[in-house]
C-alpha cells in the first residue's frame, strides 16, 4: 500500500512518478531549485516552500471618511512562495459619505515592508456617477492590508475616486504583490 523508507536521503534516476497521491513536504522545506544555473545573479532563496489558494473578505472605503455597504460576487487569492494574486467582483449596494481615495480593504496576507510592498492594481468599474471617466490608479503600501485606489485626472493621481463612485457601482480589481 505504501513505502517508508528510513534514510536520510533518496536518489531517483530518470524521473519520479506517482499514479496517485500528493507529495507532502515537511514544514520548513520545500521544493529547492539551487541546482539551476544563476548566471552570475546573487540569489537569497532558490526554495519554492508555499502554495495556497482561498477565499478573502474585501472591504470598501474613502480614504478621508465615509464607507461602502457591498456584496462580493467572489474573492480568490492564490499565493505562491512571496507573491500573492487576488481578484475580487464587488457591487455596492449603498454608500455613506465617502470621501478620498478608494481604500480598499482585508488584503489576505501584508505586504512587504517598504518598497517592494509596493504593488499596482488593476480595476474596472462600471455605473459611478455622471461624467467621471478616468484612469483608475491603485497600489499596495508596504506592511498595509488597505490598499488604495485613486482617480487619474490630469498629471497626478487624485484623491477623489471615493466620492465618484456611488451606491450602484461595478468594481473588478486585480492586485499582485510580494509579502
Amino acid at each position: 500500500e505504501g513505502l517508508t523508507l528510513s534514510s536520510t536521503a533518496l536518489t531517483v534516476a530518470n524521473g519520479l512518478t506517482l499514479s496517485d497521491g500528493d507529495v507532502t513536504l515537511a514544514d520548513g522545506h520545500g521544493l529547492s531549485f539551487a541546482a539551476t544555473s544563476d548566471a552570475g545573479v546573487s540569489t537569497p532563496s532558490e526554495l519554492l516552500d508555499d502554495y495556497e489558494e482561498g477565499t478573502w473578505t474585501p472591504t470598501l472605503g474613502g480614504g478621508t471618511s465615509g464607507s461602502f455597504g457591498i456584496t462580493v460576487e467572489s474573492a480568490t487569492y492564490t499565493k505562491v512562495g512571496r507573491v500573492v494574486t487576488v481578484i475580487a467582483s464587488i457591487n455596492t449596494t449603498s454608500e455613506s459619505s465617502p470621501q478620498g481615495y478608494l481604500t480598499v480593504g482585508g488584503l489576505p496576507f501584508t505586504p512587504a515592508s517598504g518598497h517592494v510592498g509596493r504593488s499596482p492594481m488593476l480595476f474596472y468599474m462600471d455605473g459611478m456617477e455622471t461624467n467621471y471617466t478616468a484612469d483608475i490608479i491603485g497600489l499596495t503600501l508596504g506592511a498595509d492590508t488597505t490598499a488604495r485606489a485613486y482617480l487619474g485626472d490630469g498629471n497626478l493621481p487624485q484623491s477623489d475616486l471615493a466620492q465618484a463612485m456611488d451606491a450602484s457601482t461595478y468594481v473588478l480589481l486585480t492586485i499582485t504583490y510580494n509579502t
